[in-house]
């Protein structure tokens, strides 16, 4: 699969990258106050929330308010397979396993949390060669 779409000027496209596996992560963490974000937004209850997808946390912290539908869309496929990956993340993973994840704790089975996600997350299914962590 190649990304981005043809379409996309070649001057705009993943910050030089031509798919996936050559795309770099901008965004891996945030320092917005994503809680002031949500609340000046006003997220209720079968609101759809749309947004750049970024490091994805706004638009999954945005789930705590029960919306009927969450996307996030960005030019970098990177960001969205970051997004997908968190998200398997959080359904998958007990919050120590996350933290570690995510690198904010430090094991030795890192590696295999990762590869344990890569068969249920949609976007890296895309990557070709060996997941680099």
């Amino acid at each position: 699969m190649s990304l981005p779409p043809s379409w996309i000027p070649a001057s705009r496209r993943i910050f030089g990258a031509s798919s996936l596996s050559d795309a770099c992560l901008e965004y891996s963490d945030t320092n917005e106050d994503i809680d002031l974000t949500l609340k000046t937004l006003d997220v209720q209850p079968g609101h759809v929330v749309v947004g750049v997808t970024a490091n994805a946390d706004l638009l999954l912290s945005a789930l705590r308010y029960d919306p009927a539908f969450v996307a996030g869309f960005d030019l970098n496929p990177a960001q969205n397979a970051l997004a997908e990956l968190k998200r398997t993340a959080i359904h998958s993973l007990d919050y120590h396993d996350y933290l570690v994840l995510l690198g904010y704790r430090t094991h030795p089975r890192r590696r295999k949390i990762f590869e344990s996600l890569l068969p249920v997350c949609r976007l890296w299914s895309v990557i070709s060669g060996p997941a680099k962590i």
